[in-house]
């Protein structure tokens, strides 16, 4: 009885000899890339700039009218009544 052995393994051609995944440099520069050459991700990056502000604006709102109400203001406002 006869066995074959299996084939050869041989190292992808994307892959460098030895490295089996890319290092942080290399993400680095493909998110550089990447950014430079899609037009949408310059308004994305400025829709999320404006989404963050408008959150931080609101919750600055929100801390500063909270802590103006009374206490019984707020145990009143902080039980909800029971659902259906």
């Amino acid at each position: 009885m006869t066995t074959t052995a299996p084939p050869a393994r041989t190292a992808s051609r994307c892959v460098r000899p030895g490295r089996f995944r890319p290092l942080g440099w290399d993400l680095a520069r493909s998110e550089w890339i990447k950014l430079r050459t899609v037009r949408p991700t310059y308004w994305m990056l400025l829709l999320t700039a404006v989404g963050m502000g408008s959150g931080a604006v609101l919750t600055a709102a929100y801390v500063r009218h909270y802590s103006s109400v009374s206490a019984a203001a707020r145990r009143v406002c902080s039980t909800r009544p029971p659902t259906a």
